[in-house]
């Protein structure tokens, strides 16, 4: 890997990554949260990544490891997004670009197994 700015960039975050540790959020206002927040509409942020501080769910703790250990391509594509914005369109049309516009190649595997997610661990 080069000195320029783009490749730090492009590596930066990754490099970061090894320095997160997970510390499960123990303190008044996270109790609070937890004891009034509606199931399935609220989010509970039960860890803390140290040292930025994060809050994030109990299940980021079960695919840090898998974040810290990615490795990056130069060739990879990423598609970032907000739930319910066209996630899923998007991701057919960038494999599909990128795969030649491959129609049959795109109906023989699922989505997922062609784009997977990041921070969706598989089930063994």
């Amino acid at each position: 890997m080069g000195n320029s700015c783009s490749e730090r960039r492009r590596y930066g975050i990754f490099k970061k990554m090894t320095m997160v540790t997970v510390e499960e959020l123990k303190d008044p206002i996270a109790d609070y949260v937890r004891e009034h927040r509606i199931p399935g509409l609220m989010p509970v942020g039960d860890v803390r990544l140290q040292p930025s501080g994060l809050i994030m769910p109990k299940e980021f703790s079960r695919y840090i490891d898998r974040i810290k250990n990615f490795q990056v391509r130069a060739d990879d594509v990423w598609v970032i997004s907000y739930p319910k914005c066209g996630t899923t369109w998007t991701q057919e049309m960038v494999w599909l670009i990128g795969n030649d516009l491959d129609y049959e190649g795109g109906k023989s595997k699922l989505l997922f197994q062609r784009f997977p997610f990041l921070d969706i661990l598989e089930e063994d």
